[in-house]
């Protein structure tokens, strides 16, 4: 039986619903794959397909990897409680990052990540010093972060999205309704 020709854009659909680690398997095993999601690019952003780091072992030695050698504008790394501020720091210039319940990360990295259209700090541990410096956002999601108070809250011109629940040091005067 001869191979079946399949277009750059079906395998890009195939391999990134594979798991991380199976993308960087699959790229060490092949050259034409290597160099397919090498220059694997979105022109338009929001068409991005996500990277999910779900059960991913060796997640910050991952993220090297991805950011220094691909183009992917979109990574959700909920729950993914090893990630640290190191490779926080390597996620700026992304489209959307969701970084839900990633408690080691401090506001050392996330004062970084100004330039990001979405970004989810959802229960992470960030204060009012990384928070105020979040500008030109589009959407930003602070659920359940304790620290922030009033006083970041309101330098945040410009978002479109901002969701506050649970923050138990905003008062009702900085709450749209």
């Amino acid at each position: 039986m001869g191979s079946i020709y399949l277009p750059d854009e079906i395998w890009m659909d195939i391999i990134l619903n594979l798991s991380i680690d199976d993308v960087l398997s699959i790229n060490i095993l092949s050259n034409k794959f290597h160099q397919l999601i090498k220059s694997y690019k979105i022109t338009d952003k929001y068409k991005s397909h996500v990277i999910n780091f779900t059960n991913s072992y060796n997640i910050n030695k991952k993220i090297k990897i991805l950011i220094n050698e691909y183009n992917f504008m979109k990574y959700d790394l909920s729950g993914r409680y090893k990630i640290t501020d190191e490779s926080v720091k390597l996620l700026t210039g992304l489209h959307t990052l969701n970084l839900s319940r990633c408690d080691k990360i401090t506001d050392e990295s996330v004062k970084l990540l100004t330039g990001l259209h979405t970004l989810n700090l959802y229960g992470c541990n960030v204060t009012d010093s990384s928070v105020k410096l979040l500008t030109g956002l589009h959407t930003l999601n602070l659920t359940r972060c304790y620290n922030v108070t009033d006083e970041s809250v309101k330098l945040l011109t410009g978002l479109h999205t901002l969701d506050l629940t649970g923050c138990k040091e905003i008062t009702d005067d900085r709450r749209v309704t």
